[in-house]
């Protein structure tokens, strides 16, 4: 009798680790890209996409302000403290109109016999006559039909002397200089000075802290919200799988791995296209869609690295996310072949609308206590974030609570989708939660459109008078004393109707308006002397008077006496059309720089504030950019939020015995209810833009041309449209087996 074998321990490892081997198995088998489980890749590949842009935009950001403060610094220029020693070079900065554009323009002259010191991006010293322009000036130049308007164009700044690529810079020669008190240069660059005067660029359009919440707000929260989408998302056979090893005790954290294949393949699609994107980016300067800002490829390649390194964490980050999420979602106690009407009612989510009302209730206060941007911006992300997700299962504990209250078992309501033969009852509070959700989405598409175009257009409609009141065409002229007769001249010829408007230094003097009988006609005053208080003032010349005048003095003048009744105040000269059309500044200001042979500068009644504050006189671009990305970018989570929710709850559908075997009809209603919701948020945000938009686009506040409505009207239907389409024909398909 031979004696038995000699007892092995077997490691908990081995058990362990051949459990994960069948879960990935499991999972590789269960990894289809058709049907559901398709549509969920997708949704996977754009959170992917979006989170992972949106973490490298806000380093990118960064880089960027790095780059112009580092151009900023090394362009300074550095005074001689020596006594009694003749520095090398004068230097002498002066703001130059070009049409609207404001241009900083550096004058150089050479002072000794020394080499002077060359600022950055400058190769020689440009000689008495002969100017150095950066290229955006160039062509701003040539639009305007002023190549020579600083001298010779000899050449252009080389780009290690410019902030970014879009850039108005110039540098002129000149032997002029010694009269204008300038400074005496040594050398240029400051290193350690915090607080350094910036050249040209003097403030920045954006702080970068309002690049990072815009990166996190318009990429991330999204690819959050989609992120989301793709965990609930999968076929039957997955779901039964992730049931069964609930039931044998396998943990959450195990689970998990099954849904690792798809999110590897997913992933791996994703960090391609990324990586290539970043490499196109850095191989060659980019010029952004909408913003027309120029992304120069010498500013990303040093972070390119970094860069890579932020994509692949992001991607791996949001791997893992995706799959604990998915095996949380896909794992829950779920009668998958229960009717829809006898589902048993979720429990309340007390933990998470305990998060949401906290999250209320403390996001403000963050936001009145701290006065560091930062901290302002990440709550407020951190908060839009909680409040998306924890809004769903809050809206669902609420409807469960008015059910045991009113003693109901059953809530059945029409709602929505009463018109294709199903209904949504409060019993299953989840399901009605998902499709408030859904709608909430929706509203934000709005809300977002009212946000951003309120935050852009608000002082506009404080500081900027009504559009009736002064014709939409009142100009304020900056002009020296001395030209007050040329402008007025030039006006008369161009028939425009102008007036003098002398603000005396002594508060109790008053304000002096000066022209002829027929400009003052034209803005609505008598032609006849007469001392008017502020209240008694025509409307459309009260809203182009300053408000701090204690009295007014209207006095019918030529303008021969203009000149000569302007001296010992301050000077403004007002322009107005006399029917009361629109005067295009751009084109007037060419042409009086043209007659006058002076640098002439428009600037429209009341948009001085507003350009001050939030400088849309010039960057009304900033709605492209904060707007339309952001509009379109919420539609499409829209969409592919709400067709989520309809693959989840399509089984009402499937069993109606009137759509058995009509695979075509089933599409159609799956398309219909896909679509519209999203049409109609999409419409409904491009309505509140125009509402809100209305009383500026007349006072010409900022430029903004009816094809931004028509294309994010057109957007939002080519979205639903696309979205509505793919989702009915892959609810379909996904349903064929079932019928």
């Amino acid at each position: 009798m031979t004696a038995p074998a000699p007892h092995k321990p077997v490691s908990s490892r081995q058990p362990r680790r051949q459990l994960q081997r069948n879960l990935l198995t499991i999972g590789r088998r269960s990894t289809s890209l058709r049907g559901v489980n398709g549509f969920g890749a997708v949704l996977a590949l754009l959170a992917f996409v979006a989170i992972s842009l949106g973490a490298a935009a806000a380093v990118l950001a960064s880089a960027v302000y790095d780059h112009r403060d580092d151009v900023g610094r090394a362009r300074v220029p550095v005074e001689d403290p020596r006594p009694g020693r003749v520095a090398p070079l004068l230097w002498g900065l002066d703001l130059v109109y070009v049409g609207v554009e404001q241009v900083p323009v550096v004058f150089l002259q050479r002072a000794g016999a020394a080499d002077p010191p060359l600022p950055p991006g400058v190769p020689a010293l440009p000689e008495p006559g002969e100017a150095l322009v950066s290229p955006a000036l160039r062509e701003l130049l040539d639009e305007h039909g002023l190549p020579d308007r600083f001298g010779q164009d000899t050449g252009l700044v080389g780009p290690d002397g410019l902030v970014s690529a879009t850039e108005l810079f110039a540098y002129v020669g000149t032997d002029a200089l010694a009269d204008r008190d300038p400074m005496q240069i040594s050398a240029f660059g400051v290193a350690h000075d915090p607080y350094f005067q910036r050249v040209g660029e003097e403030i920045y359009d954006r702080d970068v802290q309002e690049f990072w919440s815009m990166a996190g707000f318009l990429c991330v929260l999204p690819g959050l919200i989609a992120l989301a989408s793709a965990a609930r998302v999968a076929d039957d056979e997955t779901r039964r799988r992730h049931r069964l090893l609930v039931r044998i005790g396998v943990d959450r954290r195990a689970r998990a791995r099954i849904a690792a294949p798809r999110t590897r393949l997913v992933g791996t699609v994703s960090l391609a296209l990324c990586l290539t994107l970043l490499a196109w980016v850095a191989a060659a300067d980019m010029t952004l869609p909408l913003t027309g800002y120029v992304l120069q490829a010498d500013v990303v390649r040093p972070v390119a690295w970094l860069l890579a390194l932020v994509i692949v964490g992001a991607h791996v980050i949001a791997g893992a996310t995706l799959n604990r999420m998915t095996a949380g979602t896909l794992g829950r106690k779920d009668n998958l072949e229960a009717s829809r009407l006898e589902v048993p009612a979720d429990q309340p989510a007390w933990r998470r609308t305990i998060v949401l009302l906290v999250v209320l209730a403390v996001q403000p206060w963050i936001i009145v206590f701290s006065d560091n941007q930062v901290v302002q911006a990440l709550s407020t992300l951190a908060a839009a974030g909680l409040a998306v997700i924890c809004l769903p299962a809050a809206l669902a504990t609420l409807l469960r609570l008015i059910a045991r209250r009113r003693g109901t078992i059953m809530l059945q309501r029409r709602g929505i989708g009463a018109f294709l033969g199903w209904r949504i009852t409060g019993y299953r509070s989840r399901a009605v939660a998902r499709l408030t959700g859904t709608v909430t989405s929706l509203v934000i598409v709005v809300a977002h459109a009212a946000v951003v175009l309120t935050l852009f257009t608000a002082p506009a409609e404080v500081l900027s008078p009504a559009s009736e009141r002064i014709g939409t065409a009142a100009l304020n002229v900056h002009a020296d004393v001395d030209r007050v007769s040329d402008v007025l001249r030039f006006a008369s010829d161009q028939k425009v109707a102008a007036i003098t408007v002398h603000e005396h230094p002594e508060w109790d003097e008053p304000t002096v308006v000066n022209g002829q009988c027929a400009d003052l006609q034209a803005f609505g005053a008598a032609c006849a002397q007469a001392t008017l208080m502020p209240a008694e003032l025509p409307p459309r010349l009260a809203e182009v008077l300053a408000r701090t005048g204690t009295s007014f003095l209207i006095r019918p003048t030529s303008p021969e006496n203009a000149e000569r009744l302007s001296s010992g105040s301050m000077l403004t000269i007002v322009l107005a059309s006399h029917d009361g059309t629109d005067l295009n500044d751009v084109e007037l200001g060419r042409d009086l720089e043209r007659a006058t042979g002076f640098d002439a500068s428009l600037e429209r009644i009341g948009i001085g504030g507003i350009a001050g504050a939030l400088d849309l006189q010039n960057k009304s671009r900033w709605i492209y950019v904060f707007g339309v990305p952001g509009v379109l970018t919420l539609l499409l989570v829209a969409a592919l939020t709400w067709a989520a929710v309809v693959i989840e709850e399509s089984r009402g559908l499937v069993r109606n015995p009137l759509l058995v075997g009509r695979h075509d009809v089933f599409g159609a209603i799956a398309t219909v209810r896909l679509a519209w919701p999203i049409a109609i948020g999409g419409i409904g945000g491009t309505a509140v833009t125009a509402w809100l938009l209305a009383p500026h686009l007349t006072n010409n506040a900022f430029d903004l041309p009816t094809g931004f409505l028509v294309s994010a009207t057109l957007a939002a239907i080519v979205i639903a449209v696309i979205s509505g389409s793919i989702g009915g024909r892959i609810l379909a398909n996904a349903s064929r087996d079932r019928w």
